[in-house]
């Protein structure tokens, strides 16, 4: 005889708690936290532009940042948000840094923008309290005549290739973006244009890799201010790899600008969501974004957040086969700078908007929190932004954004 729907509806509730109870999720009696934020890096200097990446072997993560005066910084933490080690990225003058785990060849890759060249740091297990530490650097724009910033890296975890393509802003001419692959050894092939005009510029890309498809989706901006939009392009890995058409993902009226974009491993027909500051609405900026499909063609347009006349923008995007995609980004309440996220799910469905960076936290006027990064993580993703009471110091804080959080609202609308 079957059993009883009741009870198999109990049971599965109890073993759903008990799975819960075991997993190091933000509301957890383990989680030192809470699922409130934490400081990660806080001293004398100015800690900003922080860049984040999970390592998937050991869940654990790595929190790269500039530190004034006295260069770079990179924080590897667990789990629950505890420091296993601290590292000095050995570039003074680092800047504007980014940062991805390679699962294949167990390491990271850390690039930023160094002197008028774009420079990285291979890291060996970095969070592992034993064997690992920062490797030495080494040019990865170094056969590029001019500046080369704001650089962005993906790594390829193809089994064939498990290597890098990392874009930058280049401002040898007009500004244009560059890409350069980098696998094992070091940098692979020379320096390629993905966007390059004597007439308009592009500027400030991001990447983003489908594994499905064994190609990266590079976006960025065209043009300035108003007559900004948005496009993207593929890099493949077939044979000796190449460029596809260019396309046009945002052309739309006023502007838009700062592009982030992350692939959905599970979702085979639009598996790219990119997101972006936009001035559709009003002149203060939202976030918005498109699920672009296999060709990188805008397909389902996205309002992330687009409260009339708060300025919302600066997005960035992580995506996780557990999480679906998470979207962090920068907006101004009551004068004062504060982080907010929205949960997307892979097939482009919006949860509510939350609060990331004040969560039960007290802040008090003038206190802002701005340019944040996020990562998917298993099962928690990890956002992370720099902060500032006033005329204090930026410092580096980060908050663990998991399921625990929202369980119990679905539980209750599905009995």
């Amino acid at each position: 005889m079957s059993a009883n729907p009741k009870h198999r509806r109990y049971r599965t509730l109890i073993g759903l708690a008990l799975l819960l109870a075991l997993l190091p999720t933000v509301a957890h009696a383990s989680d030192p936290h809470g699922g409130q934020p934490f400081p990660i890096a806080a001293s004398a200097n100015d800690e900003d532009w922080p860049a984040v990446a999970h390592d998937t072997r050991r869940n654990r993560f790595l929190v790269v940042f500039e530190n004034g005066a006295a260069g770079m910084n990179a924080v590897c933490m667990n789990a629950e948000g505890r420091t296993v080690t601290t590292y000095v990225v050995p570039q003074s003058g680092g800047s504007n840094p980014d940062v991805v785990y390679n699962y294949g060849l167990d390491e990271y890759l850390i690039v930023w923008s160094q002197s008028g060249t774009i420079r990285g740091a291979r890291v060996a297990g970095m969070c592992w309290p034993g064997p690992g530490g920062i490797g030495a650097s080494f040019a990865i724009s170094g056969d590029r005549p001019g500046s080369e910033l704001y650089p962005a890296v993906a790594y390829n975890s193809h089994a064939s290739h498990q290597d890098y393509l990392v874009v930058w802003e280049d401002s040898a001419a007009n500004v244009s973006v560059f890409a350069r692959r980098v696998g094992a050894t070091g940098v692979s092939g020379g320096s390629f244009a993905v966007a390059d005009s004597a007439t308009q510029t592009n500027w400030r890309p991001d990447v983003a890799y489908n594994l499905n498809h064994n190609e990266y989706l590079v976006v960025y901006t065209r043009g300035t201010g108003t007559a900004a939009d948005i496009y993207g392009r593929r890099v493949y890995n077939a044979g000796s790899g190449g460029l596809l058409p260019e396309e046009a993902i945002d052309t739309s009226a006023n502007g838009q600008e700062y592009p982030a974009v992350a692939a959905y491993r599970l979702n085979y027909s639009t598996p790219y969501l990119v997101v972006y500051t936009d001035l559709w609405n009003d002149t203060a900026g939202d976030v918005r974004g498109y699920m672009c499909n296999v060709s990188g063609q805008a397909w389902t347009l996205l309002n992330i957040a687009t409260v009339p006349g708060r300025q919302e923008m600066a997005p960035d995007i992580a995506s996780s086969e557990l999480l679906g995609y998470t979207v962090v980004w920068q907006q101004v309440v009551s004068g004062d700078f504060d982080v907010h996220g929205r949960r997307v799910s892979g097939t482009g469905a919006l949860s509510p908007a939350f609060d990331v960076s004040q969560g039960d936290r007290p802040l008090p006027p003038g206190h802002d929190e701005a340019i944040p990064a996020v990562v998917g993580g298993s099962p928690l993703a990890l956002a992370v932004w720099h902060e500032s009471a006033g005329t204090a110091d930026w410092d580096v804080f980060g908050r663990f954004l998991g399921y625990r959080t929202f369980l119990p609202i679905s539980l209750r609308n599905n009995p």
